[in-house]
């Protein structure tokens, strides 16, 4: 068998051993040598590739998004798809996309299509043998045609088994009922089935196989043998039978056929379901395989499928596994799954095998869908536990080889493993002796005689012989001699110094040398004083070919050169980064280059680094941080492993090529130092999971060139179109299509592609544009596209592949798209546009004159609106822009003005004036500081202080403010609520402004007898403030603009009883809301009224932490006022603090309060100095001021039956009172009562809470500054309102009084019942009255007038003493003189002579 393969052998042994045998078998010209030499040659090459090389399988499940699918035929297309045969339907794989092309839905009968035997792709397209039948699928239509019965051209067979075009037009079906012959052109089947007696005949009518070989000769398998084509007589076709002479002539009659495969000299391969045979047609010879001594049983013997390779292995698959046999029928592999191996074969049971036209061979299982096998992605072989048959433990930290080729591989914590030359055989090095066990082995060196020194993590150094198993440990004693010990058992290296010692590296305790000789350790160290390292953590040691040493440790490099050592000059030398700072690497292996002596270092985070000239430089390689171990092939490429996976760099070129999980690397880190290169060329790296191990010759670029791409689905706005689907676009299969047409509203599309390469297909890539939308190629890692076009025209999209090597597919794919022009954008439309703009030129130049005018008005208006739209601008920003300087000047106007009032002794006629100056200055500040408050407001400046309080008792007093001013107009002034405490969150300052607004415009805009209604109502979650007037309302059509700042409803100057405002006041109401996230609304209808809403929420969660002060203290909360320091403060509350009695003559206070604690607390407070008097009301402190006159009232606002608003006013405007002084106590600020003079006639305002000290000092100032006032009109006999605050009625009458007495000085008749009339009122008010203004009666105060105007007379000296006293209505001399000496202490004549003295007058 094997003198029949020479020739076979000559061409297929690449090998250079094979090459060395054949140059031998040439010179010998001994054939048995020759055969030896071959034999021996299988049995290096079997060894060579191992088992392992094809246990690297990629899967794609059938099952995935689809039913399970069992294949059970496999093909590929000219353009490199792969097509399925399932059990449930045809299927098509692209190397991206899985998709069913066929598959029937239906009764029992028609789903039987879908249960394919076999497939055949040829020129014309995929001939499907299935259950029931032949089909016919034409790719570039997507159509099908099924040859059923009753046809012109029918296959009356309802199992099809294999199909084959074994002409241009004639094609062979192979069915359980004959071998159907189609002629297409002719369009006829011809039967041909077994005929008995007749040789020349089928040896069966049950056909399962046919098969052309590549000389022409068509080979059919039946259930009883093989027959060959003989001949062809017109439509009759001659066979000759064959079957093994081997079995007997019943077992020939069985002789089931289930595949036919030819090997490169013409033999062929019949798998069946007896067994593998193997059949040459010259010599009509069977050999079933096995049946030698040196074939090795397959997995089983029932045979599914073969298939060869690109490398003539021939592939056996069985119902129990995958065999692999090489040429000399050698027994490569036998394959099954592996559960522990993620890359094994999915399942055993094979069902179909398929190599494609790049080598890669497809397997198919019942259950496990598609195995992928190419030798170009199995070139790394994994080295693990594998259930204790191979390492003792995954981690590996280390490797060595001995004189036989034997790897020996160290673990952490298993020991040794050694793996035997040429075997896949592991055996395992670990117990040295009882309790004894190496453990963690860091590096080991071995010496001849198989002496091996093994460096420790935990365990020191250790001495072993690998043949007597004697051994001899090093361990560290702090109890030895200086140098007599190892410095630590964590030993990470060892190497051999040129004179035999052998150094080694520790964990954080240096650099060890020791002599094995003399049994002595040398330590060097990093220390301070005595420092030869940079680092105690000695990692790396490398000694080059010159004897020079590198030291590498956890912070950089050093070296000591070989005539240092050799002198017993142990001076390292620290090298230095290329920029001249001494480096810092953690260095985690060093290695010399065979080929320039170059030095190379790998660290951990910053990549690869080599040394030339004593200077480190970097190696920049992408995508590399940390560098683990270092390596050097044959061909002077360095390997790194790195935290990427394995990386191959070319230092002469530069270029590197990463080799990641996907190419079968191990996934986990990679261990320090833990790499070998082999004297077999075999590359070991060690790390978390175990070794990858690979020959880097046999490593191959994945595809030397990349295909061409296929397009494989077409989508327009989402959907995606089929050949012929009612669209028009597809004529044919998007794979076969060229150019297409889209209409004006299929704009939108996606382009589906794919790169019909198999080998780690995810990393495929692809270069695509549109001509006529761009023209620069852009990459992209999805198979897909997506356009918009915007404009009608032709493109071109163009699509080039690129594999994980960076190979460009050489062939462009392209698609011709024609996008049709919107209707509206034709050439007839652009017609029709033309005539439009004409005719609407026509008719613009006829109403040319008529739109003119009406575009200069338009053009008026705009420029109306355009300029008040920059007035109101131009308003907000100067106002703005001058608010700071204003506020200077009027300060400086308004504290001397201030001081001037205070100081003002004049007349009264000009203190009324500086009066009115006054309140217009305060007038301008307020408006100054709104308009601040608006543009605080509109720049997001003005904070919210708000805080917790009763918003009814807030809006009510502020109501109260305005309840004159209602008197004033006659207006019907309402206050509601629907319930009497509604606690809120608010601004109490911001939110007055706001209240007292809309209250202030209510009145603006109501006619005097009109209604004005504030209402505070509670409605769900929110509070809402109405202020509801029956004004002149407001437009429908101004209604949306008027919380617009500096905007005014027009209106009639009669329709308002104010000034017009700044228009900005609702503006800052409705950013006031805003701040309180409320809302500020109106509801108006002109002539009927106006309501506007203030609407807040309930609670603080609308409000942040910053937005939130304090709660407002309660003015009717006792504890909140300033108690005075007594003994027992209670006292003050309950009256039974020790009562002091003020003087007899103490002024008399009245304290109006409903509150009877507030009231105790300041009866207490002015008891001691006032005769005091608590009354409940203001009706009652009415009735009782008319009756009681008392000096002083201090009155509560908030108050029931009658307010202290309303008390102040009726005590101010009734005659009999009006000259009391009047304190209003208020719990909000005063300012609100001064605006636009609404004053009720209050002396003083007195916010509450109060403190009892500033109550006591407003007290005593109002009372003497009236007491001033009296004893100045008294002394002088004018009134001089500068003084204090006096009512204006009050004013007024002490004005006419005094004028009638001086008018009726020389009247002798004249008497207080004279007086009482002129002034129109009774003897006792008048007695009231004069007491009040002069502290005197009225007799009194007229004799005391007589007096200063006799001293007057007397000093002018024009008349005597006697003509003065007739001259003042004194008829009596000596009564006047008397009265006289009474009122001055001298008599009239003495004051003459004193006078005349002080002048100096004779």
């Amino acid at each position: 068998m094997i003198e029949g393969y020479m020739s076979y052998q000559n061409a297929s042994i690449g090998a250079c051993l094979c090459k060395a045998f054949l140059v031998c078998a040439k010179t010998l010209l001994l054939k048995l040598s020759l055969l030896s030499l071959l034999f021996l040659c299988a049995i290096s090459l079997t060894f060579g590739q191992g088992e392992n090389s094809f246990s690297f399988f990629t899967h794609l499940p059938t099952s995935d998004g689809f039913s399970l699918n069992p294949v059970n035929s496999i093909d590929q297309d000219e353009m490199g798809l792969i097509w399925l045969g399932t059990r449930n339907g045809l299927m098509k794989y692209n190397g991206h996309d899985l998709s069913v092309v066929r598959r029937e839905t239906g009764d029992v009968d028609d789903l039987k299509i879908n249960d394919i035997y076999s497939i055949t792709v040829d020129s014309a397209g995929v001939w499907v043998g299935s259950k029931k039948g032949l089909s016919f699928f034409d790719p570039v239509l997507e159509t099908s045609h099924d040859f059923e019965p009753g046809d012109k051209v029918t296959v009356a067979s309802s199992f099809v088994y294999d199909v084959l075009r074994v002409g241009a037009s004639e094609v062979w079906i192979a069915t359980r009922e004959g071998l159907r012959v189609l002629d297409e052109e002719r369009e006829e089947v011809k039967i041909h089935t077994y005929r008995s007696g007749d040789e020349t005949s089928l040896s069966s009518t049950f056909v399962s196989k046919i098969y052309k070989t590549r000389n022409g000769d068509i080979w059919v398998g039946t259930q009883d043998g093989i027959n060959r084509l003989t001949g062809r007589v017109g439509d009759k076709l001659t066979f000759k039978s064959y079957a093994p002479q081997s079995l007997g002539t019943q077992a020939r009659r069985h002789f089931d056929i289930t595949c036919i495969r030819e090997d490169l000299i013409g033999n062929l391969w019949i798998g069946t379901k007896q067994g593998l045979y193997y059949f040459r047609p010259n010599e009509e010879q069977f050999e079933r395989y096995g049946d030698r001594a040196e074939e090795s049983p397959l997995t089983n013997q029932e045979i599914n499928d073969i298939t060869f390779d690109h490398h003539n292995r021939l592939w056996v698959g069985t119902y129990d596994g995958l065999n692999v046999l090489d040429n000399n029928h050698k027994l490569l592999a036998q394959i099954r799954h592996d559960s522990q191996n993620p890359n094994s074969l999915k399942g055993n049971d094979v069902k179909a095998l398929f190599t494609d036209r790049d080598g890669g061979v497809w397997i198919s299982t019942y259950f496990g869908g598609i195995n992928f096998w190419s030798e170009k992605q199995l070139n790394f072989e994994k080295i693990q536990e594998h259930f204790g048959t191979q390492l003792g433990y995954n981690v590996v930290s280390s490797f060595m080889e001995d004189q036989y080729s034997n790897i020996y591989i160290g673990t952490e914590g298993a020991g040794i493993n050694m793996m035997q030359s040429g075997q896949e055989e592991f055996t395992k090095i670990n117990r040295l002796a009882e309790d004894n066990y190496i453990g963690s082995v860091k590096d080991m060196l071995y010496e001849d005689s198989h002496q091996v020194w093994i460096a420790t993590f935990n365990r020191g150094l250790i001495h072993y012989d690998l043949k007597t198993k004697h051994f001899e440990e090093y361990r560290y004693d702090p109890r030895s001699r200086p140098n007599g010990s190892i410095s630590t058992n964590q030993l990470l290296e060892l190497e051999k110094a040129p004179d035999g010692k052998i150094w080694i590296g520790t964990l954080n305790r240096g650099l060890t040398l020791f002599d094995p000789s003399k049994k002595e350790f040398r330590h060097f160290t990093a220390a301070v004083d005595s420092a030869f390292i940079p680092n105690n953590n000695v990692r790396s040691i490398q000694k080059t070919r010159a004897g020079d040493l590198y030291v590498g440790t956890g912070k950089g490099i050093c070296f000591l050169p070989a005539s240092s050592y050799r002198e017993g000059n142990f001076d390292f030398q620290v090298l230095k980064m290329e920029d001249g700072q001494v480096s810092n690497l953690y260095v985690h292996d060093v290695l010399q280059s065979r080929g320039e002596d170059r030095v190379w270092i790998a660290a951990n985070d910053f990549g690869l680094f080599y040394v030339k000239d004593d200077v480190i430089y970097p190696v920049g390689i992408p995508k590399v941080t940390s560098v683990f171990a270092l390596s050097e092939d044959s061909e002077g490429k360095l390997w790194l492993s790195t935290d990427e996976g394995l990386v191959s760099y070319d230092p002469v070129s530069g270029k590197h090529r990463l080799f990641d999980s996907n190419d079968g690397v191990q996934p986990n880190e990679f261990n320090r130092g833990a790499k070998i290169y082999t004297s077999s060329g075999r590359m070991l790296f060690g790390g978390a999971s175990g070794v990858t191990s690979f020959y880097p010759s046999r490593l191959q670029v994945e595809v030397a060139s990349a295909p061409q791409v296929v397009l494989s689905q077409f989508y327009v706005s989402g959907r995606q179109i089929r050949v012929n689907d009612g669209t028009k676009i597809l004529g044919q299969s998007i794979e076969y299509t060229s150019e297409i047409t889209l209409d004006y509203d299929e704009n939108i599309f996606s382009i589906h592609f794919s790169m019909p390469n198999y080998i780690n297909s995810d990393k495929n890539t692809y270069l695509y544009r549109l001509r006529g939308l761009e023209d620069e190629w852009v990459k992209t890692g999805n198979p897909f596209v997506s356009y918009t076009i915007q404009k009608g025209g032709d493109y071109v999209f163009e699509v080039r592949g690129v594999n994980k090597d960076g190979v460009i597919s050489s062939e462009v794919t392209s698609l011709a798209i024609t996008m049709k022009s919107a209707p509206w954008l034709t050439g007839w439309a652009y017609l029709l546009y033309t005539i439009l703009v004409l005719s609407a030129l026509f008719v613009f130049i006829f109403f040319f004159r008529s739109r003119l005018r009406l575009r200069h008005q338009l053009e008026m208006e705009t420029r109306e609106f355009m300029y008040q739209k920059e007035l109101n601008q131009q308003k907000l920003q100067f106002f703005t822009n001058i608010s700071h300087e204003f506020r200077t000047p009027l300060t400086l106007i308004s504290a001397p003005l201030d001081k001037l009032i205070s100081e003002y002794k004049g007349p009264s006629a000009v203190f009324r004036q500086l009066q009115v100056i006054k309140k217009n200055t305060d007038h301008l500040f307020k408006l100054i500081n709104e308009l601040m408050d608006f543009r605080k407001l509109e720049n997001k400046q003005m904070k919210l202080q708000a805080a917790e309080g009763n918003i009814v008792k807030f809006a009510k007093e502020i109501f109260l403010s305005f309840s004159q001013q209602a008197k004033l107009y006659e207006l019907d002034y309402q206050f509601t609520t629907s319930q009497e405490d509604i606690q809120v969150y608010f601004d109490r300052d911001k939110l007055e402004k706001v209240l007292y607004n809309l209250i202030s415009n209510a009145f603006k805009y109501t006619p005097s007898g009109g209604k004005i209604e504030v209402s505070v109502m509670l409605e769900g979650a929110k509070v809402q403030i109405h202020v509801q007037d029956s004004g002149i309302g407001i437009p429908a059509e101004h209604l949306d603009k008027i919380f617009d700042r500096f905007y005014e409803v027009p209106s009639n100057e009669n329709k308002s009883k104010f000034k017009k405002g700044s228009g900005i006041g609702l503006a800052i109401a409705k950013n006031v809301m805003e701040l309180h996230k409320g809302q500020l609304k109106v509801f108006s209808e002109e002539g009927k009224g106006s309501d506007f809403v203030m609407e807040m929420s309930l609670g603080r969660d609308y409000l942040s932490d910053e937005e939130i002060i304090a709660p407002f203290l309660n003015s009717e909360d006792i504890s909140n006022y300033a108690i005075p320091e007594v003994e027992n403060p209670n006292n003050l509350l309950d009256g039974s603090e020790e009562h002091i009695s003020p003087p007899a003559d103490a002024p008399k206070v009245f304290i109006v309060e409903d509150n009877p604690e507030i009231g105790a607390f300041v009866q207490s407070v002015l008891s001691k100095d006032y005769n005091t008097v608590l009354i409940e009301n203001g009706a009652l402190g009415y009735k009782h001021a008319i009756s009681d006159q008392p000096d002083l009232i201090i009155s509560d606002v908030m108050m029931p039956v009658m307010d202290g608003i309303e008390f102040c006013e009726k005590v101010k405007s009734d005659i009999r009172t009006s000259h009391i002084p009047f304190i209003l106590l208020t719990a909000r600020t005063s300012l609100v009562y001064k605006y636009d003079g609404l004053e009720s006639g209050a002396d003083e305002f007195l916010n509450k809470p109060f403190d009892f000290r500033e109550l006591l000092l407003k007290c005593r100032n109002i009372l003497n500054t009236h007491e001033k006032l009296r004893k100045r009109i008294a002394e002088s006999g004018e009134f001089i309102s500068s003084e204090v605050s006096v009512n204006s009625r009050d004013e007024e009458m002490m004005k006419n009084a005094i004028q009638i007495i001086k008018d009726n000085l020389s009247n002798e008749f004249f008497d207080i019942q004279h007086l009482c009339e002129e002034l129109g009122i009774s003897r006792s008010l008048l007695f009231t009255k004069f007491k009040a203004w002069t502290n005197q009666t009225p007799k009194d105060f007229i004799l005391t007038l007589k007096m200063k105007k006799a001293a007057s007379l007397i000093e002018q000296n024009k008349t005597n003493i006697a003509e003065v006293g007739y001259i003042l209505g004194f008829k009596d001399p000596n009564y006047f003189s008397k009265a006289f000496k009474k009122h001055f202490g001298m008599s009239p004549s003495s004051y003459s002579s004193r006078f005349k003295e002080e002048l100096g007058l004779d």
